[in-house]
């Protein structure tokens, strides 16, 4: 049977979560339906992303972006759509995702978007843009080679500026790395939960970003939104869980006079770590 249209992503284990790698794709027959007009709209896809613990399937992009061929769609809000149903659906590292719009009614519309919000977009720079001159011939757009070697120019300033990980519920970005204290940046996975620790050296206070959470601290629980804040005592038992449908994310800020992992006692985990 032929393949038809899809709205449903499908990911696969990543082969190598422990590096930080570019996966750069370029669709340029996207199409969808000036919801103004009714015309058809053309433009070309380009989706760049530093995965974590899952990769986006081809067959299934593709399919995904067939779905919009009928769609009325500002250009603004499918691109837009697109990153978040991808970051949905692999909660990645990093992510950009541009839209390329032909010219229509002598404009050239552009939109790139990124996740996180706060990333420099990988592999888009002004030097890279290519909105067109009358008086010029149109710019060719980079080939995803291309992109992937520009957008490891990104990721090499990224990666040595701020240590980044993945972990079995997700990953974390240090921000700051002090004598006296330390800023990371926590995404945990739909469904997943860190391991039920205590600290000796140092304090934690943990503040939401997206998503909700269950939070433990020795025997009570208590949910967590958006703008709450967590404080965390030396020694107290403490653990988060996200309990939502999208990434949660919350930035932990230590303060102490130790940051090693062997100051993490764990005392309960679902991945069986020591």
């Amino acid at each position: 049977m032929p393949s038809q249209p899809s709205q449903e992503l499908v990911t696969f284990a990543n082969p190598y979560p422990q590096k930080n790698y570019v996966i750069a794709m370029e669709c340029p027959e996207f199409t969808c339906v000036c919801p103004v007009t009714g015309q058809p709209d053309f433009g070309c896809i380009y989706i760049i992303y530093i995965p974590n613990e899952l990769c986006l399937e081809l067959k299934a992009i593709k399919l995904y972006l067939w779905s919009y061929r009928a769609q009325g769609t500002f250009h603004e809000a499918v691109t837009n759509k697109i990153l978040e149903d991808f970051v949905k659906a692999c909660a990645p590292r990093h992510m950009t995702v541009k839209g390329d719009f032909k010219i229509r009614g002598g404009i050239h519309t552009c939109i790139t978007v990124t996740h996180p919000d706060d990333k420099i977009p990988l592999a888009y720079t002004p030097q890279t843009s290519t909105f067109l001159s009358f008086e010029q011939p149109p710019v060719a757009m980079p080939s995803p080679v291309a992109l992937a070697n520009q957008a490891m120019s990104h990721v090499h300033t990224i990666f040595t500026t701020h240590e980044i990980g993945g972990r079995p519920w997700g990953s974390y970005e240090v921000l700051v790395d002090a004598t006296d204290h330390k800023v990371k940046r926590i995404t945990v996975l739909p469904g997943k939960r860190l391991s039920l620790q205590r600290h000796r050296h140092r304090t934690e206070h943990w503040v939401i970003v997206q998503g909700q959470a269950i939070f433990t601290l020795d025997t009570e629980e208590k949910k967590l939104y958006p703008g709450d804040v967590a404080s965390i005592p030396v020694g107290a038992v403490h653990r988060i869980q996200n309990c939502g449908d999208i990434p949660l994310v919350f930035v932990e800020a230590q303060r102490g006079d130790y940051f090693g992992e062997d100051d993490i006692e764990r005392l309960a985990d679902d991945y069986a770590r020591g």
